[in-house]
């Protein structure tokens, strides 16, 4: 398999093309100005590592001042997902994150709602949530031969390995069980994903050791159930996974009580054909898809209008590009997503997604503290982030056990209102969603 290869479908999904378009780039000159020799950016480069490279790129004229880190992962690098708690509802600052991590540098990650990323997200092979809402996704392969962005989704399998029977686990950690769903809820949901009442559960005990799926594709674990329970009042999780249903529904009949104490259940979730995927990390919208923008419609919606931000993108030969624009300011006015997505495309990106932006824009290097200037005036405490390590990731394919360094319930509610107010962050998407 060639090193460096970029895996990513041609299909556009609905949300992308219709839902989450962006402006056509009238008034970015970010947008305007990629193709002007008149325009001229000053550009400061140092090698962080072997493989690293931190980029400042300013333009006065029109003023924009970005950030980039290149990470080539096959140089003695890696890239990793991480919480910022072992719950959500936990919040952490980007700096606190990548020093615990024993990082060189890093990124802000998905848009959060109170805590919990708004997509899809795993970390070390453990899948955290499969997202509250439909976006795009980001990943690297474990041995960082493969780099994957594209608008695809995690999925969820299941089977009763005594019956045969296979079922589908339409959410999990990601709200409850609708119509004949099976949601699925473990620790990680911490108080922002309790349990269902009225609800049919089997709680499952791990029994054996994370595997991938045929072809590397999936990652698949064995479990033991413990017992089934049908009841009005919530199930609880007892350190497991809870598979749940809706009591008198399809799902509650044909898959949860199908299931006794003792039988092996084998749960697999993957991204589409994604090969060892074990870290994703959700965004939107799908800004550079196949060497072109695809962020490029009209949209008339403030979080569509110049805002600091902050995205990932990848390059043919599997390079790593994460950027974070700086805006709201003099000397930087910040972008559209269009003119994001051009900011890419300068960059050699392939394919690239946005991030949380706003006052969430951060950029973090080990020794240089963050290397941005954010617009609240300092680190809006995150929910997840992108973190480029040196070496391998030795914490897969175990969950993380670094100790992190957790702010406060007022500042953590703090940054959950600043995030749902902020145009360029989870308030301007969630109303752009409407």
């Amino acid at each position: 398999m060639r090193r460096g290869r970029v895996i990513a479908s041609l299909a556009v999904a609905a949300l992308v093309s219709a839902a989450l378009v962006v402006p056509a780039g009238a008034d970015d000159p970010a947008a305007q100005a990629s193709t002007s020799r008149a325009r001229v950016a000053k550009s400061r480069s140092v090698t962080l590592a072997p493989g690293l490279t931190f980029t400042t790129v300013t333009k006065p004229s029109i003023p924009l001042k970005y950030y980039v880190l290149k990470a080539e992962p096959q140089k003695a690098l890696s890239i990793d997902t991480a919480m910022a708690g072992t719950q959500f509802g936990n919040y952490a600052r980007l700096s606190s994150i990548g020093s615990n991590h024993n990082a060189i540098a890093g990124i802000n990650g998905d848009f959060s709602d109170s805590g919990m990323p708004v997509h899809p997200f795993a970390e070390d092979g453990t899948l955290m949530t499969s997202g509250l809402s439909k976006g795009a996704s980001f990943a690297v392969s474990r041995d960082e031969l493969d780099s994957y962005v594209n608008n695809q989704n995690v999925g969820v399998e299941g089977l009763n390995v005594r019956s045969g029977r296979a079922f589908a686990i339409d959410e999990w950690n990601a709200g409850d069980p609708g119509g004949s769903d099976v949601s699925a809820f473990t620790s990680n949901g911490g108080s922002r994903q309790d349990p269902p009442r009225d609800a049919c559960a089997a709680r499952l005990f791990p029994d054996g050791a994370m595997r991938f799926g045929a072809g590397g594709v999936g990652l698949v674990r064995d479990y033991e159930v413990d017992r089934v329970i049908c009841g009005s009042s919530p199930a609880t999780l007892g350190g497991g996974v809870l598979l749940t249903a809706r009591r008198g529904t399809s799902a509650s009949n044909n898959v949860i009580n199908d299931m006794s104490g003792g039988d092996q259940v084998r749960l697999t979730w993957r991204v589409a054909d994604w090969r060892k995927t074990m870290d994703v990390i959700g965004g939107a919208p799908l800004l550079v898809q196949n060497g072109r923008k695809v962020a490029d419609d009209g949209c008339d919606w403030y979080f569509c209008d110049r805002n600091p931000r902050s995205g990932v993108g990848v390059k043919a030969d599997g390079t790593v590009l994460l950027i974070t624009v700086d805006g709201r300011s003099s000397s930087s006015k910040g972008v559209t997503p269009e003119g994001f997505a051009q900011i890419f495309l300068d960059h050699g990106a392939r394919y690239a997604v946005n991030l949380d932006g706003g006052g969430g824009a951060t950029m973090w290097v080990r020794g240089r503290g963050i290397v941005n200037r954010p617009s609240d005036g300092g680190e809006r405490p995150l929910t997840n982030a992108i973190l480029v390590l040196p070496g391998n990731d030795n914490d897969e394919p175990n969950p993380s056990r670094v100790a992190r360094t957790i702010v406060s319930r007022r500042a953590a509610a703090d940054a959950a209102r600043a995030a749902m107010h902020d145009p360029g962050s989870t308030g301007g998407l969630l109303d752009l969603l409407g």
